[in-house]
């Protein structure tokens, strides 16, 4: 049976399917808690965001903070090295 033809018999049978979920293209790393050592956390966040100092203290100043969206591999290397420097962090799929 033709794919087409497959998919429009389970349709009838089961319905429509559902709409995809508008996920990101690509996962976000985020500091929940800066550690013990936030001056390290900060330096690091201006490297992988390319933030100036202004913008590294503001977004710093909300607590919990994005640093970058990246491809799996990149955060991973991120993710160490913030986790390296006393970071407490997640990865987001938003």
């Amino acid at each position: 049976m033709p794919s087409d033809q497959a998919l429009a018999h389970l349709v009838a049978r089961f319905g429509s399917m559902a709409p995809d979920h508008p996920w990101s293209e690509e996962p976000s790393l985020w500091v929940l808690d800066a550690g013990e050592h936030p001056i390290k956390v900060f330096a690091l966040l201006r490297l992988a965001a390319q933030l100036t100092p202004a913008q590294a203290r503001e977004r710093m100043q909300t607590g919990r903070f994005r640093v970058l969206n990246a491809s799996s591999y990149e955060l991973k290397r991120w993710y160490e090295l913030f986790t390296a420097a006393g970071a407490h962090l997640e990865y987001r799929c938003e």
